[in-house]
């Protein structure tokens, strides 16, 4: 079990847990050692993320660090974890996010145990996905990692201060716009919705694999009907998709972006989007070793082919249009927000083209653009803190001023193209 008889993913995942805990219990009056506690925690998931990405045998690939705890026996609910190629980018990822992400919210004063706390707990349930074969504990975790984005941005998050803007330029949505309370509430009714379609798609598979077990490994050899893949590969497809930011459903994502405090926009755009396209290639699609992504067909092999044609042309829609809309906007923010629902639009057109090359280049796509809208967030952040404005064109004699941050800013725009 484990690693060496370590339940490493085990402490990898819930160590930001208690965290949390610690935070709640022991530190709400020290704002000091909340910082620390927050910076320990998600230090300790960064050092064992680490060392799970260097033990990993890529000569065996396949699932790795393997652990069970059976939970509800007579449903076939148990605590199932393991790593496998993507699985350990994505946690690796999520450990750098998360660890940079403490230290730019150390300015943070309003209720700095409860955000941090909350903080944690997200990540926690951004691990969990990651990590989790049982897919009733992997829609548990999922729940607890887009949950809390509600509290973070409506209560720490800051308003827009311009309109987002179309992609000829012209100012959108005249009401609600800029409004935190706003983006909150339309993340959380946007990601709710997904869930469902989401929770409906697993129960589905768990009858029709006889109510045994909620386990991936086992319904990965079971023989679907054709027809039940085709719809459940749908609502899988709708229900991460709406975290992925496919188009038309992408709206609730830069209005989240725009409003959310520094380290949920690096969490958001960085890791949770992620979660989305995660979701579809995992059910979709089973996936090797770590730089080798193997076209074996897993859960819904005729149910991806016959919708990859829907996935890669909404991809291609999500690129043009993310760019052209980025291009317009005249808030920091609203730029990489746009560009984050085109780049995942080039993630998903690497899934849908159901190659080796393709598969792999999505995986690798997650993870540089995960790293370089973390290093914009981040700097945006730096910049509204000395500036007091996201505007790009307020913004003038900005590289004399904060040449460092300039600098920061044009190796993430090259990382960008």
């Amino acid at each position: 079990m484990g690693w060496n008889g370590i339940p490493i993913l085990t402490l990898i995942t819930w160590a930001p847990f208690v965290g949390a805990m610690l935070i709640m219990f022991t530190a709400r009056h020290h704002p000091l050692a909340v910082r620390l506690i927050g910076a320990v925690t998600t230090g300790i998931s960064l050092v064992l993320s680490l060392a799970v990405y260097l033990a990993y045998d890529t000569e065996a690939a396949g699932f790795q660090f393997y652990e069970k705890i059976s939970l509800v026996p007579p449903l076939g609910i148990s605590y199932e974890v393991a790593a496998d190629g993507i699985s350990l980018i994505l946690v690796l990822l999520t450990s750098i996010i998360i660890f940079s992400g403490v230290f730019a919210s150390w300015t943070v004063q309003t209720r700095s145990q409860e955000f941090y706390a909350l903080l944690l707990v997200l990540v926690t349930g951004v691990f969990g996905v990651f990590v989790s074969l049982d897919l009733f504990v992997f829609f548990l975790f999922y729940e607890l990692a887009v949950l809390p984005m509600y509290l973070l941005i409506g209560i720490w998050g800051s308003s827009a201060q311009v309109r987002p803007r179309g992609i000829f330029g012209w100012a959108m949505r005249e009401t609600g716009v800029g409004s935190k309370e706003y983006a909150a509430m339309k993340l959380t009714l946007y990601l709710l919705l997904g869930s469902a379609f989401i929770l409906v798609g697993i129960l589905a598979l768990y009858m029709a694999a006889g109510g045994s077990s909620f386990s991936f490994l086992e319904m990965e050899g079971a023989a679907f009907d054709p027809v039940l893949q085709r719809w459940v590969f749908l609502l899988f497809y709708v229900g991460f998709g709406v975290l992925a930011g496919i188009w038309p459903l992408h709206t609730w994502s830069p209005d989240g972006h725009a409003s959310a405090p520094t380290a949920v926009s690096m969490l958001h755009a960085g890791v949770l989007m992620k979660l989305g396209a995660y979701g579809i290639v995992r059910l979709g699609m089973k996936l090797g070793a770590y730089g080798i992504v193997r076209l074996g067909m897993g859960l819904l092999p005729e149910g991806t082919h016959d919708w990859v044609w829907l996935v890669g042309t909404i991809a291609t829609i999500n690129i043009v249009y993310g760019a052209l809309s980025a291009m317009a906007q005249t808030d920091l923010k609203y730029v990489i927000a746009y560009s984050s629902v085109s780049h995942m639009g080039i993630v998903l057109l690497g899934a849908a083209t159901l190659t080796e090359a393709g598969l792999n280049g999505a995986v690798f796509q997650m993870f540089a653009h995960g790293i370089m809208t973390g290093l914009f967030f981040a700097l945006v952040g730096l910049v509204y803190e000395k500036a007091h404005s996201r505007e790009i064109f307020k913004m003038g004699g900005f590289g004399r001023m904060m040449p460092g941050i300039a600098t920061a800013f044009t190796l993430g725009g090259a990382s960008a193209g």
